[in-house]
């Protein structure tokens, strides 16, 4: 499992030259305007939430978002959450 951390995080802490990154914990997926297959359009980004429900749509420009524990509770584990959509 360690081995695995690993990697993620040195995954995470490859050199990110060309992308646009605004939280430290957040980094766009793919460099400006450089996402496969994608149309023009306006980036009009929406987040509500509904009974203690967030729900995001309308993303033109997909981030991965790092979540760290406090220090005192961190003991080496990660857990990815890829959610899909259509």
């Amino acid at each position: 499992m360690k081995r695995y951390l690993a990697v993620v995080l040195l995954i995470c802490s490859i050199s990110t030259r060309g992308y646009t990154q605004t939280n430290p914990n957040e980094m766009l997926l793919y460099p400006e305007n450089q996402i496969p297959n994608n149309l023009p359009g306006a980036d009009e980004e929406k987040s509500e939430t509904t009974n203690d429900i967030l729900r995001v749509s309308k993303v033109s420009k997909p981030t991965l978002t790092l979540f760290l524990p406090p220090p005192e509770k961190a003991n080496g584990t990660a857990i990815v959450i890829c959610p899909g959509g259509g």
